[in-house]
Order: C-alpha cells, then sequence, then structure tokens
C-alpha cells in the first residue's frame, strides 16, 4: 500500500511539474509579446515552447536534440528576453525533466559525474576565480560569460547521461541531418563560387555565418553518412544520399577555405576508418558524389585551392589578418600569463593590444582560433585545464571504438570523426564556448561504450 501510495505521489508530481511549466510557458509568451515582439509571434512561440515542454518533460532527452539540431539553423531560432535565447529554456526544462524522471525512476542513486566533465567543470570553476568581473558581469557583448560556460557544461552532463543507447544517437544524427539540409538548399541559393574568396558571394544558410556553416553541414555529411549503413529502408537510404549531394554543394557554396580543407580530410578520415565497413557502397557514392561536385566546380575551387597555401606562407588576405589576431592574443598572454585577460575579454581588450597590426575597423574581432582565444583569455592555467577537458574526450572516443560490438565501435568512430572536425576547425574559429563541441565531448563519456560503474544504470525513457 505504501508503494501504491509513493508511486501515486510521484505520479502527481509529475503532473503538477507539467502544469507549473504549461503556466510559466504561458507567462513567458506573453510577456514575449509586449514590446519585444509581436503578439502573433509571441503566441507562436508560446504555442512551440508548450508542446516542447511537454515533449522534453516525457523523453528528456529530446531536449539535448533540439538544442544540438538547432545550431544549422540558428538564424531563425527566436530570442527570449533576459535569456537570450528559447535554447536556454528548452535546456532548463530538460535539466529540470532529467532530475524529476531521475527522482522518480532512481531515488535510490546518487548523481555522479565522469571525471573528464569534472575537468570541465573545473575549467568554468577557473574562468570565475581567475577574473570574477569579467565571467560575473554582463559586457558589451550583452553575455553573462559564467551562464554561458554553466550552461555548455550542464550539456555535456546531459549528453553524457541522457544520450545512453544508439536509437537516441540514431534520432539526434537524424534530426540534425534533416536541418542540416534545409540550412543547405537556404545556402545553395545564397553563394555563388568564383574565381577567388573576394569575387565569390559565401553562403551561411542559417548558420549564422559562412565558417559556421561549413562546420555543422560536414558534421551532418558524417551523420548521413552514419545513417546509410544503419538502415536497411531503401527509401531512407535514397533520402540520405540526395541530402549527402545537396550537404556537398552547400559546403562549396560557403566558399570557407577551412570548412574546404575540412570536408577533404573528413572524406580521407571516413574511408580510413571504415565506419560500418561491411557496407561499402556508401563510401563509394560519397567518393564519386565529392569528385563529381568538384569537378562541377573545378575551375574555380582549383583557383580556391591555389590560393591557400600561399597565403598561409605569405600570411596574405584574410589568413594574414588571422595571423595578426594571433599574434595580439599571444600579446595579451604576456601581459597576464597566469590567469588570461578574462573570459570574453579578447574582443574588449583587443583595440590596446593590435592597434599596430590592425586598421581600427578590425579591433572587435575574436582571435578565429580557439586555442589562442583561450591562452588570452584564461592563461596558463585555463589553457592547460582545457586541452586537459577535450584531451580525456579523445582518450574516451579512442577507447570506446575498440569495443567489441560492430554497432557500438561504428558509432563511437563516427563521433571521433565529428570530434576532430570540432578540433581541427578551431584553428582558425574562436569555438571554445560552441554547443556542439561541449556536447560531443559529453557524449565521448557516456554510458553506451564507457564501464557502467561511472554511471547509473541507463534509464530506458
Amino acid at each position: 500500500m505504501n508503494r501504491n501510495l509513493s508511486i501515486a505521489n510521484r505520479k502527481s508530481s509529475i503532473l503538477a511539474l507539467i502544469l507549473v511549466s504549461l503556466g510559466l510557458a504561458f507567462a513567458i509568451g506573453m510577456f514575449m509579446g509586449v514590446g519585444e515582439v509581436k503578439l502573433a509571434e509571441a503566441q507562436l512561440q508560446l504555442i512551440f515552447l508548450v508542446i516542447v515542454s511537454v515533449l522534453v518533460l516525457v523523453r528528456p532527452y529530446v531536449g539535448i536534440i533540439l538544442v544540438i539540431s538547432s545550431l544549422p539553423i540558428i538564424d531563425i531560432i527566436p530570442s527570449v528576453p533576459y535569456v537570450s535565447s528559447m535554447l536556454t529554456l528548452i535546456g532548463a526544462i530538460t535539466l529540470g525533466s532529467f532530475l524529476l524522471n531521475r527522482y522518480i525512476k532512481h531515488q535510490h542513486k546518487k548523481l555522479h559525474v565522469p571525471s573528464g566533465l569534472l575537468i570541465g567543470f573545473l575549467f568554468v570553476l577557473w574562468i570565475i576565480l581567475s577574473n570574477p568581473s569579467a565571467a560575473l558581469f554582463i559586457g558589451n557583448n550583452d553575455r553573462y560569460w559564467f551562464f554561458t560556460f554553466i550552461q555548455l557544461i550542464v550539456l555535456s552532463w546531459l549528453s553524457a547521461q541522457l544520450l545512453d543507447t544508439d536509437k537516441k544517437h540514431n534520432i539526434l544524427m537524424g534530426s540534425f541531418f534533416v536541418v542540416t539540409v534545409l540550412s543547405a538548399i537556404y545556402a545553395i541559393q545564397q553563394g555563388v563560387v568564383d574565381a577567388d574568396i573576394y569575387s565569390s558571394v559565401r553562403a551561411s544558410g542559417l548558420a549564422g555565418g559562412a565558417n559556421s556553416a561549413a562546420r555543422y553541414f560536414i558534421v551532418g555529411l558524417i551523420f548521413s553518412y552514419y545513417l546509410v549503413g544503419s538502415t536497411e529502408t531503401r527509401f531512407i537510404k535514397a533520402i540520405l544520399f540526395v541530402g549527402m549531394v545537396i550537404i556537398i554543394i552547400g559546403i562549396v557554396k560557403t566558399v570557407s577555405r577551412t570548412g574546404l580543407l575540412l570536408l577533404c580530410g573528413t572524406i580521407g578520415m571516413i574511408l580510413l576508418l571504415r565506419i560500418e565497413g561491411r557496407n561499402q557502397i556508401r563510401s563509394i557514392f560519397l567518393l564519386i558524389a565529392f569528385l563529381t561536385i568538384v569537378w562541377i566546380f573545378s575551375e574555380s575551387l582549383i583557383e580556391i585551392f591555389r590560393s591557400i597555401f600561399p597565403a598561409i606562407r605569405q600570411g596574405t588576405d584574410t589568413i594574414g589578418l588571422r595571423y595578426k589576431l594571433w599574434e595580439a592574443g599571444i600579446r595579451m598572454f604576456k601581459d597576464s600569463m597566469v590567469r588570461g585577460v578574462g573570459i570574453g575579454q579578447y574582443t574588449e581588450k583587443l583595440i590596446f593590444y593590435a592597434r599596430d597590426l590592425l586598421p581600427y575597423y578590425r579591433l572587435r574581432l575574436g582571435a578565429h582560433n580557439m586555442y589562442i582565444q583561450a591562452l588570452a583569455e584564461t592563461g596558463l592555467v585555463g589553457i592547460i585545464i582545457f586541452l586537459s577537458f577535450l584531451g580525456t574526450a579523445m582518450v574516451k572516443f579512442w577507447r570506446g571504438f575498440q569495443s567489441q560490438k560492430p554497432e557500438i565501435s561504428s558509432l563511437v568512430k563516427t563521433w571521433l570523426v565529428v570530434f576532430v572536425v570540432l578540433l581541427l576547425g578551431g584553428v582558425t574559429k574562436h569555438d571554445h564556448y560552441d554547443k556542439l563541441l561541449w556536447m560531443t565531448a559529453g557524449i565521448s563519456m557516456c554510458s553506451l561504450w564507457n564501464p557502467l560503474k561511472d554511471f547509473d544504470a541507463r534509464s530506458k525513457d
């Protein structure tokens, strides 16, 4: 009888939380309609938020999927007063839903954080302790940096906890693939590939920028390649193959030289690691599709590729700009070697360190290198912790793909390729606060291929 009463109380708690969430969603939606956005738009956002709230409360992992799948279409994600984005609200609902479901199903178990994520938490703690004013108070970029990084570490932790079955990974990859194709279609209509980067019209799709679009498109391509091997339905395979072609054209239309190099490297890694090696048809298709699209744009792409290595050696055009931004970052580091200039302060301090390097209108840029920006902003201690966090994730992936189960091994190889792409992409883009990077690092520590002693029993929600 006591057990039945306990179950009834828990069900009542769920119902109460749902009602409270709906009430909060209604209040937030009505608030958004006053002054910030039109009432009609606020009502649509309210309906969406209510649906999402109910869905995430029932299936917490859906919240992670929604947050990550929004990245290739971030331009159309509505903003919310005081929390910057609707994604923040979805993340908060996801965390609350996870804790509630865990309370109901595993009340006797303690919360556990993998050792790798403790390193990530230590990095977040360091950015606050090393420069509290930069981390805790809003800057000229309208961002509370401590809040941003707390969200990122929570995202990593939830990814490790919630994405605990291959089915959930497939749903995440499929969702990301769909929105990537939509963004790539938009990019294809935007972009014009010409003989050089200056005469070309660079496409960004709906991802907020050409370089960001190129990275997210490549990740979508990696996911689609894996999904072809994990489905037996011919119709779905055909859709995935068509999507691959669209995504590759979208990458070309971004005219991102880093993106083009990463695309070549990604195809090489995929073929080398032989993800789901028993199915060679998709490998042949991917290679043929890539070579065909390169041939179609060959005249322009050859000229663009020819310009890359001379520009790297001579420091010309946007590569030369990056060299100067990196030099400014090194200057900041030399001025404050232990604790750095403060998280988010690279852009704020650039005017003092790059007056002799850059024209005035360039003095509000980021470092375009996540390692140098992290070094400048968090100092020697911060960069060591940050690299340790990334290194731990790499080790987890490396050990994971040696799993004896082929389906698990191929899944880990897929995430390993994604992680390597993000790490290499960080050389030309300041991605140390990118959601996809932190989520991928969290996934490296998930219970699907890590010893179960590091986790509670897997949830089956």
